[in-house]
């Protein structure tokens, strides 16, 4: 992703900064997928794996990824807790 862009980008909802998570939380966060453990705030469970994400600066929310386009959606928004 392009670094000025993840610069400018807040949570939508508490308007902090997000980052691009690094190759190893990447993973961990797939392997939380496959195994059912990982669901959108809206509830649904996320069923593939992450291309890539950003992760809220708290660490409570994660945003997909897809196509190089962050989709900031709260209902989309993963959690982490």
């Amino acid at each position: 992703m392009n670094p000025a862009l993840v610069a400018l980008l807040r949570c939508p909802e508490t308007l902090r900064p997000v980052r691009v998570v690094t190759p190893a939380e990447l993973a961990g966060f797939n392997a939380r997928i496959a195994g059912g453990k990982l669901a959108a705030r809206s509830g649904k469970a996320r069923s593939t794996p992450l291309e890539n994400a950003l992760l809220r600066e708290d660490g409570h929310l994660l945003f997909p990824v897809e196509s190089d386009i962050p989709i900031m959606l709260l209902e989309e928004a993963l959690v982490v807790d």
